[in-house]
């Protein structure tokens, strides 16, 4: 399942998700998409349980806290990350 929290579908790329996924569809009938806006962060940790990607921010060029929360949880995080915020963190992961 992928899935995607939200918090502004225009920040966050929403649009783009939607339409790949749809593309994905058609080769991949089973797969499945699970949307979740709005919801108080309490819920996070089992919408992050129940995935096996998450999609997070598409457009802003960093990641966020529910990224974070995947990640730890080893899940596939995709989001996009400009080339600035890519050199810092490889910066921090070698020291």
């Amino acid at each position: 399942m992928i899935a995607h929290a939200p918090t502004n579908r225009l920040i966050k790329g929403t649009r783009h998700l939607l339409a790949a996924f749809e593309t994905l569809k058609r080769e991949f009938p089973r797969i499945q998409l699970r949307l979740i806006d709005r919801q108080p962060w309490a819920t996070m940790p089992e919408f992050v349980a129940g995935c096996d990607i998450l999609v997070d921010q598409l457009h802003m060029g960093g990641y966020g806290l529910l990224a974070i929360e995947g990640m730890a949880e080893s899940k596939a995080v995709v989001a996009y990350l400009r080339d600035d915020v890519r050199r810092r963190a490889r910066r921090i992961c070698r020291s």
